[in-house]
């Protein structure tokens, strides 16, 4: 089912995934006048990762958006935001007019980290913050010791409706800097944004 990255599916993987959703089109039909409604939750994102489109942020005048070489796929880019100087800040906006949980993309390598351990922490324009978080760099283990290089998502903290600064802040020497990929904006009822990563890797 999967490619040797053991993170996207292989052709036959895909094969296989098209002929199920084929199969359950067959079985069910289509309907022609579907029922809409609306979403019982709210969420915003923002994602740059296969775009380069970081539109809806505002950065720090030492983040650097940088083209990440795509082995397998070499005419497919993949980009990511680093802070030059090791620290640097995003500004982003809750437009919901409630209370919304922050969470963060960012890159991930394994079995050993070629990143940074880095501390996020949420600053509000009220003066207050929340307590820093300390960004795990380390792929998920379940790939063993397979060689990944991923995005991963993480919560950092809740951000009132209007707009937040979130700082980062490499706690220690790497082999390259912290990359950020994505913001994502949930009321934390949606299970979808509980997933460990983001479609998508550079190897």
């Amino acid at each position: 089912m999967f490619a040797s990255d053991a993170h996207h599916p292989s052709k036959k993987g895909h094969e296989q995934m098209a002929q199920r959703v084929l199969n359950i089109v067959k079985y069910y039909g289509v309907i022609r006048e579907p029922r809409l409604g609306k979403f019982t939750t709210s969420d915003h994102c923002v994602n740059w990762f296969e775009t380069g489109d970081t539109r809806g942020i505002d950065i720090s005048p030492n983040g650097v958006l940088e083209s990440l070489l795509n082995r397998r796929s070499p005419t497919f880019d993949k980009f990511a935001l680093s802070f030059e100087g090791s620290e640097g800040w995003i500004r982003i906006n809750n437009p919901f007019g409630i209370q919304m949980e922050l969470y963060i993309g960012y890159m991930t390598t394994a079995p050993t980290s070629i990143y940074p351990k880095t501390q996020a922490v949420i600053e509000l324009l009220d003066g207050y913050g929340e307590e820093p978080v300390i960004l795990d760099v380390d792929a998920v283990a379940e790939y063993g010791n397979r060689p990944v290089h991923i995005s991963r998502v993480l919560k950092v903290g809740i951000v009132n409706a209007g707009h937040s600064i979130v700082r980062f802040k490499e706690m220690e020497k790497s082999e390259k800097p912290f990359r950020l990929v994505s913001v994502l904006l949930s009321t934390g009822k949606d299970d979808a944004v509980q997933l460990l990563r983001l479609p998508g890797n550079v190897q």
